[in-house]
């Protein structure tokens, strides 16, 4: 159903109004009148309701169709206005149209009203409608008007944004203010045939805005034709797309990236579509299978480069990954037969690629080749068993030695006295007068056995770290060892910090004084010997050094004490040394890496 036409009419003459109305309403326009007469009974009908159509006289009291107009235009800038007069010169009839009316008519010749009303209501929709277009492309991309020769007339809000220029610095200038240098001479120069020719252009530009950052547009130039078919005019329509050329420069980086990767990487990246029961191996194959191997759909189904002993275990797993709907990965090391039939380790990894149901669509993985891995983790532990069984000998040797040890300071130390004391006992009771006397020295000799068998357990026995420190008991050592052997004992300990030291390794360090201690009591003939230990650079430093006889150090160096010293140090990745020569004394060295925590 169409509504009437609403239209104020601004006349004073009540007579000339209804003339007016009767022309309007003889014509198929549809249409309701609101007559007003002067300027209050105007502005009130303006506000109450806005009009289609304003129709005025020229002149009323204290009131003309100039200042009506002005208001008008302020208010409505697209509603029409039309002049109906009685008189008016040519002069006044241009000045009121350039001013914004749409028309004017005398009022002796009405019969033109009807038609003038339907062009000013055309043309003022055509004017709206183009408006509304202008003001959606203005808000939405960024817009420039050039003439034929590129120089810019208009530039929209967005253009002066994007290119961070103000709209003063833009108008006149051409658009190479915005070049960036990127594009050939051969990309602009073909642009500026096509849109010379009447045709409409479109590509990508990277501009530079005028702090020198860059952005990328989506350009459609639409060149606008004279009465010739010429360009006079160029429209520039651009859409900013640099968040776009940003995700495709990443993309491509990345895929270069992944390119680059596979290639010089040893695995194979492939991918398995279960559908439609087809292979993609991306990269790699043909490095552990050679370029004519095809692998098959299935994992190890019927594969007869996978290891016998492995192709069943490893199609069930894969199998049963696949047929998981709550499983997205598998993964399983098995053994394969390469291009030369040989015998490689891999570790083979995939995705699965489910619909929303859980079933498996696809599977995307890569097989690396660990073979050269496994090699050395067996030859790692093929070391590790040798040097176990290699501390193994020197533990057993060391008890070997310790039992030795016992088994000669019982036979000539504790088990002489006792045989002394037994002969005198003997005699006494034979002949318990004549020797009684002897009872004093046979208490002399017992008491001499229970002195070394004190000193043998004293010596076999684990210091307790708990009672007294490390440095204590090196001191407590050497005086028992050393010092009853007349030798002066100097320990230097001020740099060592015992809270860096477990006790299992604070042992050892006593161990293996114990052991140099007992060899310079035996072998050196030291009158001095000087013992440091200090802790410095997550280092533990240990210096035993004593003035004695010394040797040759090429003709002992692999003396069962000296073995049994780097035994204990080896434990801890330590290592010793040692410095010596005939006539220089003997100085053992023994440098152990601290376990710190972070």
């Amino acid at each position: 159903m169409n509504l009437p036409l609403r239209i104020l009419l601004l006349e004073d003459n009540i007579a000339d109004a209804e003339l007016i109305q009767r022309a309007v309403k003889k014509s198929p326009i549809l249409c309701q009148f609101r007559h007003v007469s002067n300027r209050e009974e105007f502005l009130q009908a303006l506000d109450d309701e806005v009009p289609d159509l304003i129709l005025s006289d020229n002149t009323l009291p204290q009131y003309n169709a100039t200042e009506a107009l002005q208001l008008v235009r302020a208010r409505f800038p697209h509603l029409p206005f039309i002049l109906i007069t009685g008189t008016v010169s040519e002069e006044y009839a241009a000045s009121i149209i350039k001013q914004g009316a749409d028309d004017y008519i005398l009022k002796d010749r009405l019969i033109r009203l009807p038609s003038a009303i339907e062009a000013a209501l055309k043309q003022r929709r055509a004017e709206k409608e183009i408006a509304d277009y202008r003001y959606a492309l203005d808000h939405s991309a960024i817009v420039a008007i050039t003439d034929q020769k590129g120089v810019i007339l208009y530039a929209n809000d967005n253009f002066c944004t994007i290119s961070k220029y103000d709209k003063e610095e833009l108008l006149g200038q051409d658009h190479r203010i915005i070049n960036s240098a990127y594009h050939p001479s051969e990309y602009i120069r073909e642009l500026w045939v096509t849109i010379a020719h009447g045709k409409i252009w479109r590509g990508e530009f990277r501009n530079r805005a005028k702090d020198g950052t860059y952005y990328w547009v989506d350009t459609t130039i639409i060149p606008f034709l004279n009465e010739k078919g010429k360009p006079y005019q160029y429209l520039s329509i651009r859409i900013d797309i640099t968040a776009r050329k940003k995700a495709e420069e990443e993309l491509q980086e990345s895929n270069e990236r992944f390119k680059y990767a596979t290639q010089a990487a040893s695995d194979i990246i492939w991918e398995l579509d279960f559908d439609n029961r087809e292979t993609l191996v991306h990269e790699g194959m043909e490095k552990l299978y050679g370029p004519s191997l095809d692998l098959d759909w299935q994992i190890a189904q019927s594969s007869n480069f996978v290891f016998p002993a492995d192709r069943e275990r490893v199609r069930d797993g894969f199998r049963a990954a696949r047929n998981d709907p709550q499983r997205m990965h598998w993964q399983d090391e098995y053994r394969i037969y390469n291009k030369d039939a040989q015998l490689l380790n891999i570790i083979n990894n995939a995705i699965f690629i489910r619909d929303n149901n859980g079933r498996a669509l696809r599977a995307i993985g890569a097989i690396t080749d660990i073979t050269e891995r496994k090699k050395l983790e067996e030859e790692l532990i093929d070391r590790q068993r040798r040097e176990q069984q290699r501390l193994t000998a020197i533990a057993l040797e060391a008890q070997e030695k310790e039992r030795n040890t016992i088994g000669e300071e019982l036979h000539d130390n504790v088990n002489q006295i006792l045989v002394g004391a037994k002969l005198l006992l003997s005699m006494i009771k034979n002949n318990p007068e004549k020797h009684l006397d002897m009872i004093g020295t046979c208490i002399g000799h017992i008491q001499n056995a229970i002195e070394e068998n004190r000193k043998i357990a004293h010596e076999l026995s684990t210091p307790d770290f708990g009672e007294q420190s490390l440095s204590e008991l090196i001191v407590q050592l050497t005086q028992t060892m050393l010092g009853h052997s007349g030798v002066e004992v100097d320990v230097i300990n001020k740099e060592l910090n015992e809270s860096l030291l477990s006790d299992e390794l604070k042992l050892t360090i006593y161990r293996i004084a114990q052991e140099q201690c007992t060899n310079i009591v035996k072998y050196a003939e030291a009158r001095l010997v000087t013992i440091e230990v200090i802790t410095h650079n997550n280092l533990l430093h240990l210096r035993i050094t004593d003035d004695g006889r010394g040797m040759d150090s090429s003709s002992n160096s692999g003396g069962i004490g000296l073995r049994n010293m780097k035994g204990r140090a080896s434990i801890y990745n330590g290592n010793i040394s040692i410095h010596t020569a005939p006539g220089q004394g003997f100085t053992l060295m023994v440098d152990i890496p601290l376990r710190t925590s972070d």
